[in-house]
């Protein structure tokens, strides 16, 4: 982990990839293997035993790291995590469709981001980023009314079955504000921008 974060990637795929060849049912390497190729992202492809590639069988980043998620799947299909990380790896791949000018590829990995972020708020409801990632993609597709519908979720706690209880950040409120702006809710707009101020005059 202390190589992965910073930046050193061979060095931190070898000490996973030691672990699990001592303990082939430990989770944690199999994931934060995913973690290194997800990060850097390179789409370049080329063959690295050492990477985990066989056969001589040259693959991408995005390769790698989808084969490094199933191996934690394959021993923990609800390894709450993992499904997060794969919806940001779907985006990744969506980003990098659309700059290669394929539209459509580009929208199927948004729908594969979609699910695995869905997979994860089932088991996690709680956590914002997963919030703000659903509504990025909405935001992408400009359904602002759903991007405010998922930043209202957060917001609003809806699934903490705590009474009053909000996750009301600066950036929750803000996020929420700039969806209704784009929506024409101005004055609902105006009363959310003003409750991120009161919560960080900054």
């Amino acid at each position: 982990i202390y190589f992965s974060k910073q930046g050193k990637w061979e060095d931190a795929i070898s000490y996973y990839k030691k672990v699990n060849k001592l303990n082939k049912y430990f989770i944690m390497p199999y994931y934060f293997t995913g973690n290194v190729f997800n990060d850097r992202f390179n789409m370049d492809k080329a063959y690295h035993p050492e990477w985990g590639d066989t056969n001589g069988a040259a693959r991408t980043d995005f390769d790698r790291a989808m084969d490094a998620y199933a191996e934690v799947r394959s021993i923990a299909p609800n390894y709450v995590q993992m499904h997060h990380q794969v919806g940001t790896l779907y985006m990744k791949m969506a980003d990098y469709m659309a700059r290669q000018g394929n539209n459509a590829e580009a929208q199927r990995y948004l729908d594969k981001a979609l699910d695995s972020f869905n997979l994860y708020e089932n088991l996690d409801p709680v956590y914002e980023l997963n919030y703000y990632r659903k509504a990025q993609i909405y935001i992408m597709r400009r359904d602002f009314k759903s991007a405010e519908r998922e930043y209202m979720h957060n917001l609003y706690a809806w699934k903490c079955h705590v009474p009053g209880h909000l996750h009301d950040s600066a950036e929750a409120y803000t996020n929420l504000a700039n969806v209704q702006y784009a929506l024409g809710k101005y004055a609902e707009a105006a009363e959310n921008y003003r409750l991120a101020l009161q919560k960080d005059p900054n």
